[in-house]
């Protein structure tokens, strides 16, 4: 793909549609200006809310919906097959002309779901992506047929758009080479992890506890090596299956966790200052924890604040937090 594709593209190829590079003319008529209103999909009439969104993007959108990708697809198909190719070359060149098609459909399929996505910004740019990254997360992103996966891509790309600078071509990679398992024991690690976004909008890289063999939450040795050879994951060599790391939490003051959907703040008193070992993400990990939702299982029955409680801990809830670090708290008894 030729990273030359910019200006509001993504960087994708452009598809050939109708008549040469053009739309038809009915086509034209259904699309609006980015100041307008309503966007037109066949029958479906919906408000837009992507401001950004150029032309160019929902001219291609509404060429899938009106079946002109499909529709030039065919005209070129019949075109090989009435041609004076042997039977052999013509079986090749149709099978190239569908899986272009296919991928086409496939990228397009997850730009209209990550658009749709309700956590995008009004105010992303798609002409902060790299050229280099688009091209790679097409590449990717078009060999998605099954939903769930095209929905997983839509929210990296969402998520891109928000932060460029999010999630590396290497993440990207790595994603596209986890299989079912890898998914399942990546996903299941997050679900025992502090972190996250904030509510003032500040980061927190999430760290997992209580995960190493014999302790509470624990996970299969073999799960955490997947996530060790795939590059998501460190821990050393021992049996043990440890990632050592160890942490103060609450010590110096209140200190803000993220639990799934809820923000609380821990101390230990100065006699009673708790280290705990938390497992390290690579910076892949992290990247890719952000399509996550960390902390279920440690949000599950109060559990991770039942056991700081029961270390001695003071626990409260977060009411607000303001973006200069200070917060209103709810003590818990």
């Amino acid at each position: 793909m030729s990273a030359s594709n910019r200006n509001g593209d993504f960087g994708f190829p452009k598809q050939n549609v109708a008549s040469g590079n053009e739309l038809s003319a009915s086509a034209k008529a259904s699309l609006v200006d980015v100041s307008g209103a309503t966007l037109n999909f066949g029958d479906v009439t919906r408000p837009i809310r992507e401001p950004f969104l150029t032309a160019s993007l929902r001219a291609r959108i509404q060429a899938k919906k009106q079946n002109i990708l499909v529709d030039s697809a065919i005209s070129n198909i019949e075109k090989v097959e009435s041609s004076d190719m042997d039977a052999a070359a013509k079986d090749a060149v149709v099978a190239t002309l569908n899986r272009s098609l296919a991928h086409q459909l496939n990228l397009e399929d997850v730009m209209d779901k990550a658009v749709s996505l309700p956590t995008l910004r009004e105010d992303a740019n798609p002409d902060d992506l790299k050229p280099e990254w688009a091209d790679e997360f097409a590449e990717h992103a078009g060999s998605k047929y099954d939903t769930d996966a095209q929905e997983l891509w839509a929210r990296l790309l969402a998520g891109e758009l928000n932060r460029p600078g999010t999630y590396s071509r290497k993440a990207m990679r790595l994603l596209d080479d986890m299989e079912s398992e890898d998914a399942k024991a990546f996903e299941a690690l997050c679900e025992r992890c502090a972190g996250g976004v904030l509510s003032n909008g500040e980061v927190q890289d999430p760290f997992p506890l209580f995960i190493g063999r014999g302790e509470e939450l624990e996970m299969p040795s073999d799960s955490l090596i997947r996530l060790k050879d795939l590059g998501l994951i460190n821990f050393d060599d021992s049996n043990e299956v440890r990632m050592r790391y160890m942490t103060a939490i609450g010590k110096d003051g209140w200190q803000i966790l993220k639990i799934a959907g809820t923000e609380i703040s821990v101390r230990f008193p100065p006699d009673k200052a708790q280290q705990f070992e938390v497992r390290t993400f690579t910076r892949y990990g992290i990247e890719l924890s952000r399509l996550c939702q960390t902390g279920l299982l440690l949000e599950k029955n109060a559990f991770l604040i039942n056991k700081f409680k029961s270390l001695g801990a003071s626990v409260a809830l977060v009411s607000k937090l303001n973006t200069d670090g200070s917060a209103e708290l709810k003590l818990l008894a």
